[in-house]
């Protein structure tokens, strides 16, 4: 639920979330896989200016289950 809440309040990608949390590469990986085969979370790859880019954006389904 920690990386949950830091997603929900905006750290859209892996580097911010693993910087807040404190949590190791491998743990972080193992969490988001699992948040979005719950269907908690949304990854979207954009392509940039300087090659592309993954986001991360919580869901509807998982801001009520975070809520509830």
């Amino acid at each position: 639920m920690q990386v949950f809440e830091v997603l929900n309040y905006g750290a859209g990608n892996f580097e911010k979330i693993q910087k807040i949390t404190g949590l190791k590469h491998d743990e972080l990986v193992s969490i988001l896989d699992d948040l979005e085969k719950r269907g908690m979370i949304k990854v979207k790859e954009k392509s940039g200016l300087f090659g592309s880019k993954i986001e991360l954006y919580p869901t509807n389904k998982g801001i009520k289950e975070y809520y509830s």
